[in-house]
């Protein structure tokens, strides 16, 4: 056989600096259980995850609850309540639907989470109406053992402040006690809205979180929302 072209024996050097890849389990495992549940993150868990990708909302009495968007329709039972029939908002500023900042968290936890895309996912739609939904500091203690870090996504900041709600008051409520627990050590706070991440830095509780840090997320051209991070903030000038 002949020598290996050189390119090809250059791309096989190892480089200078090992970078180590991290897996995260997005959502927790949501091929395989209800996403953003306590399942979910065990099952993301037990399959290798480094870190758990949480997304969070509040709720109308300041809970920060794990959904991936305020609008419960898709990935909870809610429509079989018939009690909140009622409290499905119009389409206006928001989808039409439930949204979690419309209720009380002793309210939700009357439901339960469910696939929310059952035909791409029937493994996890057998597990529909099973769980309870999650807050955040129930995430946290439920990954105590774990070793695994955190990367909590802030939902929306601008429409939520618009709506009273400020996320970095509202971590620091939710976060009371727990300033030193282990799967807060070296904790990623996440977002597409820079807004957010920069008064999370000018807040007097953040130091007291080990290592934390701040990841600005970059959403692709046609996604992207009023406030949110397009394209231009990969270009030079943007960096």
């Amino acid at each position: 056989m002949g020598k290996l072209p050189r390119a090809i024996c250059v791309q096989l050097t190892p480089p200078a600096h090992t970078v180590r890849m991290l897996i995260i389990g997005h959502r927790g495992a949501p091929a395989h259980r209800p996403e953003h549940t306590a399942s979910s993150y065990l099952r993301a868990i037990r399959d290798g995850a480094d870190l758990l990708e949480p997304d969070i909302v509040p709720t109308r009495d300041g809970v920060l609850l794990v959904r991936h968007e305020t609008r419960l329709d898709d990935s909870t039972d809610i429509a079989s309540h018939s009690e909140f029939a009622w409290r499905r908002r119009p389409a206006g500023d928001r989808l039409e639907g439930w949204h979690s900042d419309d209720f009380d968290w002793h309210e939700l936890q009357q439901l339960r989470a469910v696939e929310r895309i059952p035909q791409l996912r029937p493994e996890s739609d057998r597990f529909s109406g099973t769980e309870p939904l999650l807050r955040l500091r129930e995430l946290i203690t439920l990954v105590a053992d774990s070793g695994c870090g955190l990367v909590i996504e802030l939902k929306q900041d601008a429409l939520m402040r618009a709506s009273g709600f400020d996320f970095v008051a509202l971590l620091e409520r939710e976060l009371v006690g727990l300033w030193d627990h282990p799967a807060l050590n070296g904790v990623r706070f996440e977002s597409f809205e820079l807004p957010v991440l920069a008064r999370m830095r000018q807040a007097s509780w953040y130091a007291r979180l080990r290592d934390a840090k701040l990841v600005a997320l970059v959403e692709c051209g046609g996604l992207v929302r009023p406030g949110e991070e397009g394209p231009q903030r990969c270009t030079d000038t943007g960096l």
